[in-house]
């Protein structure tokens, strides 16, 4: 698929992290985990600007160098509102739809997000997801601009849970916004292990994937479920790990969904 001028990929990043503190700048391989998200995104070629949105927390300067180094977007704002990071940036780079991708995922799932972006674009979409994803696989999910502009203008920057949690306002409100959804694959989307980072046994997990599998170039998502399928002992290391309760509310929201 051809890079789009209507679409923009944003990675929400920041140092701060009670569970695992500046999780993102990890190395993996030689690279930081976010180094690697944005090999990934570079490399599927489905965006025409990939942005860092972090906030105006000092502690951040080592992503906003980051930023730098790889001749991404950057933009810092609130640290508690990621919603105004995101529809300031739509504003900013002039964009129609965003993807939203969370730099605590190195092995995003570029190829279900590629079919992601050509079903929002083809059908003028405001919110496109994979209908019953386990979250502990890598969530991406994909927002026109007039959905964010409609949830920045109904929600208080002290609704905290929804004004972090982009997705959370138009689920809860998905009779009023055009939806549409992929079903779960049931080995892509429902496997049962845990490929984001929040925790110290997350982080041994994905060294052990990446210093077995990375040769230089992004890690298929896929290989790297059939790799954790291979070895049971490295999917156990971080098996017993679970997502914080805003998820799991996350996820209950998602089975209302058409």
């Amino acid at each position: 698929m051809n890079t789009s001028d209507n679409i923009i990929a944003i990675i929400t990043a920041r140092m701060g992290s009670s569970r695992l503190a500046g999780k993102v700048m990890l190395p993996l391989c030689g690279k930081s985990v976010l180094d690697h998200l944005i090999d990934r995104i570079e490399n599927a070629g489905l965006f025409r600007q990939i942005v860092l949105a972090t906030s105006q927390d000092p502690a951040n300067e080592p992503l906003v160098q980051l930023a730098l180094r790889r001749n991404i977007g950057i933009f810092q704002g609130e640290e508690n509102d990621v919603l105004d990071r995101y529809v300031k940036i739509l504003r900013q780079w002039n964009a129609e739809n965003c993807a939203r991708f969370c730099a605590d995922n190195p092995l995003t799932d570029m190829e279900t997000t590629a079919r992601l972006v050509r079903m929002h674009l083809d059908n003028h979409l405001d919110y496109s997801c994979v209908k019953g994803l386990r979250l502990e696989l890598g969530l991406v999910e994909l927002f026109s601009r007039h959905a964010l502009e409609s949830e920045y203008a109904e929600t208080s920057p002290s609704d905290e849970m929804r004004r972090e949690s982009v997705g959370i306002f138009i689920r809860e409100n998905a009779s009023r916004f055009k939806v549409g959804t992929l079903k779960a694959d049931p080995f892509l989307h429902l496997s049962p292990y845990r490929l984001t980072l929040d925790y110290q046994e997350d982080y041994e997990m994905l060294r052990r994937v990446f210093d077995s599998l990375y040769r230089g170039h992004p890690i298929s998502y896929e290989e790297a479920l059939r790799f954790l399928e291979r070895n049971p002992e490295i999917a156990s290391v971080n098996e017993a790990k679970v997502q914080k309760g805003a998820n799991r509310y996350w996820q209950e929201l998602d089975a209302r969904l058409q």
